[in-house]
């Protein structure tokens, strides 16, 4: 299935930092869509991001932060 932004809410992420290179990141997103699927989407950080998934994510309005 294809989603627009509006389709989906953003329930949570996460910043995963590289070890050896503070510059290697990634980000995780645990996400939910209008009709109940849930899932997970993932992306560089930074300058290495996919800037579909980028502008994708901005375009998301309900961005949420579960506390864990």
């Amino acid at each position: 299935k294809v989603y627009r932004p509006e389709d989906v809410k953003i329930l949570s992420f996460y910043r995963f930092e590289g070890e050896s290179d503070p510059a290697d990141n990634s980000i995780l997103y645990a996400i939910e869509t209008a009709d109940g699927e849930k899932g997970t989407l993932t992306d560089a950080y930074g300058i290495y991001n996919d800037t579909n998934v980028s502008t994708f994510i901005k375009e998301v309005e309900e961005i949420g932060k579960k506390p864990h």
